[in-house]
């Protein structure tokens, strides 16, 4: 499932696009009960993998209806020493832009992330 997943954020990553966690569960087929549960879990795991190689998270193009990773985005990152600020907001949703931008600078795209 983690290759399935990977494979999914670098297809966002590739279109310029976040994507909604309904669709990301969706689009990995998880199985029913807690389908967004199993979702953050993995997106955790690729924040570690991410935090240990110094890049930019790429569970950051997984987002809720705000447009905006959801709370344990922020907190995951704070654990891992990346992230200071609260889980919503002004402050938030910079920091989660920047993470986006760093993401399309890393791959050579410069694509605006919607």
């Amino acid at each position: 499932m983690t290759e399935a997943l990977d494979r999914l954020l670098e297809r966002q990553r590739a279109n310029g696009r976040t994507l909604l966690y309904r669709d990301a569960a969706n689009g990995l087929d998880l199985d029913p009960p807690g389908v967004i549960g199993q979702l953050a879990e993995m997106l955790e795991q690729t924040m570690e993998q991410d935090a240990a190689a110094g890049k930019p998270f790429r569970a950051a193009l997984i987002v809720g209806k705000p447009g905006i990773p959801r709370p344990g985005f922020f907190q995951k990152a704070r654990s891992l020493g990346r992230y200071d600020g609260p889980d919503d907001g002004p402050e938030a949703q910079d920091w989660h832009a920047q993470q986006l931008e760093q993401l399309m600078a890393e791959s050579g795209d410069h694509k605006p992330v919607r």
